[in-house]
């Protein structure tokens, strides 16, 4: 079982590095999922549309983006778009490698 977006263990050094409030880390922990929700409903047509190969390539380019943003994320913005970005790997990445073995 892969780590879907985990974070708890982050949080506490995220909480004191970013100064975040109750409310900002509910937001960088359930952005991830929503973003994973939406991408997952567009992850079919996307398979459909170029193939399952792509898809999977798609999905481990937007996984490594979102990482790298997250290792540079300056503020709080910077960490919610890397957040959705990876829930974006996640909800495509979930769909596809199933269907494609």
């Amino acid at each position: 079982s892969r780590p879907k977006g985990v974070i708890s263990g982050a949080m506490p050094p995220l909480k004191r590095a970013f100064d975040l409030t109750t409310k900002q880390e509910e937001v960088v922990v359930s952005s991830t999922i929503f973003a994973a929700f939406i991408a997952s409903l567009w992850g079919g047509s996307l398979n459909n549309t170029f193939g399952r190969r792509i898809a999977v390539l798609f999905s481990a380019s937007v996984f490594t983006f979102g990482s790298l943003m997250l290792s540079i994320a300056w503020n709080y913005s910077s960490l919610i778009f890397g957040r959705v970005v990876v829930g974006i790997g996640i909800g495509v990445g979930s769909l596809t490698p199933p269907m494609y073995v």
